[in-house]
């Protein structure tokens, strides 16, 4: 009998051992006891490209934290010591980081929409989220299941137009469905958007895969603006909207694009009063068109919750098609100017004569008589370049394209601004994507 004892003391003292091994590569704090509410969370931390070998720190309601590292694909497992809410949190570098939020599901994702959801619920709420987790105390509140669902579906219906385009199922959960880090389906998308959380705003910018043309959804929103709320404010009615002719039977239609206190989700196209197409970016491309045929183009803008801005439409004469090869390219742009916004932005204005012919712009940046790097395309005068060091000096230049693919010279003289002193880390967000030739 006293042999059988120490036999099960044996195998108890060997199970504490194996669960504390699992509890994350790393240990939680000294002391602590795994319960029978333990769980285990496993999750992708990744901004497109996988956020790998990053310390992650998961805090539970009580207090208790247990640290790991992601893989090199950003995958991640931790073992919890109780169930209900707790809160993640992935250090990339520079002091920047993202969180997340695990309910009683096993998978919980860690990306720029992640970190979105769960800042705004804390900045609602008058809380600091670094604060709470710093912390060694009990969390003084957190999100129930239900409040997380409600941001998430806000924010999920500023996005959704591009999710489709990006073969993103709609059942599709920001948080809770697996996927990897490949560069495909919602990493893809990942991959091409951007947010960024400046001075308690946030701004969601999106890149076409096909036209390369960057897009602000949103534009410095308040972190604390309560996306729950009942939103009956309707979106500006799109600018400077032109439709431009690229070949015999393809019309190019582009515009400004619009704004709205929250967001712009997308935009619906009329070709002679019938839709013909719904885009979250401020282009379209409307082609099997007919030679020697009028089309008048009508495009409004729309927002998550549904409202529906005012139409704009074409000036009369209505475009037809190319009748012959366009080889005239726009003119160049001209008084181009550079502001900073901080130590991480800096924001460029220009003027573009002609701009009818005109379906868009490239921009450039570079160093004082070296500006060679292609950062982004846009289909307005205005441009802001994120994700910027500070103390830093940005020369640009910007051409005009036409829909036939005629470039204009560059803008001169070269426009150069040098970023704000500060140590704030570049902002949450893929990288500058970097394009190699007009699409068009």
């Amino acid at each position: 009998m006293k042999l059988q004892q120490q036999y099960k003391k044996l195998l108890l003292l060997i199970f504490v051992l194996l669960v504390s091994a699992c509890s994350g590569g790393g240990g939680g704090d000294e002391g602590e006891v795994i319960g029978t509410g333990a769980k285990t969370i496993v999750g992708t931390a990744a901004e497109g490209a996988p956020i790998s070998q990053a310390p992650l720190a998961a805090k539970s309601r009580n207090g208790n934290k247990f640290n790991t590292t992601t893989n090199n694909d950003g995958k991640f497992s931790v073992l919890i010591d109780s169930s209900g809410s707790v809160l993640l949190k992935v250090n990339i570098n520079n002091g920047k980081s993202l969180y997340s939020i695990a309910g009683d599901s096993g998978t919980t994702n860690i990306h720029p929409f992640t970190d979105l959801i769960i800042r705004n619920w804390f900045e609602v709420q008058g809380l600091d989220i670094d604060a709470e987790f710093a912390s060694n105390d009990e969390f003084s509140n957190l999100p129930t299941p239900e409040e997380v669902n409600e941001i998430k579906a806000a924010i999920r219906s500023l996005i959704a137009q591009a999710l489709v385009q990006f073969s993103v199922p709609n059942d599709f959960d920001l948080i809770s469905t697996d996927f990897d880090a490949n560069s495909q389906g919602f990493d893809l998308f990942l991959d091409l958007s951007l947010v960024v959380i400046i001075n308690n705003n946030f701004t969601i910018a999106l890149t076409d895969p096909d036209t390369n043309i960057v897009n602000e959804i949103t534009s410095s929103v308040g972190l604390d603006t309560d996306l729950t709320q009942p939103d009956g404010i309707a979106p500006l009615i799109p600018g400077n909207l032109r439709a431009v002719p690229a070949s015999a039977t393809d019309i190019i239609v582009v515009w400004d694009p619009s704004s709205d206190n929250i967001g712009v989700a997308g935009y619906n196209i009329y070709r002679n009063s019938e839709l013909v197409a719904t885009t979250p970016y401020p282009v379209f491309t409307d082609s099997g068109l007919v030679t020697g045929t009028d089309y008048c183009y009508a495009v409004e803008a729309f927002d998550g919750a549904g409202n529906v801005s005012a139409q704009a439409m074409t000036p009369a004469p209505c475009p037809q098609t190319l009748g012959s090869l366009d080889n005239t390219p726009p003119a160049a742009p001209t008084t181009l100017s550079a502001t900073p916004q901080g130590p991480n932005t800096i924001s460029l204005s220009w003027l573009q004569t002609g701009i009818n012919d005109v379906v868009g712009f490239k921009i450039y940046r570079g160093s004082v008589g070296d500006i060679s790097q292609l950062v982004a395309s846009t289909t307005s005068t205005a441009y802001s370049d994120f994700n910027l060091l500070g103390s830093s000096e940005y020369c640009y230049q910007i051409l005009a394209y036409d829909a036939a693919g005629n470039e204009s010279g560059r803008s001169e003289p070269e426009a150069c601004a040098t970023t704000e002193a500060g140590s704030t880390p570049p902002p949450t967000g893929a990288s500058q994507v970097e394009f190699s030739a007009s699409t068009y």
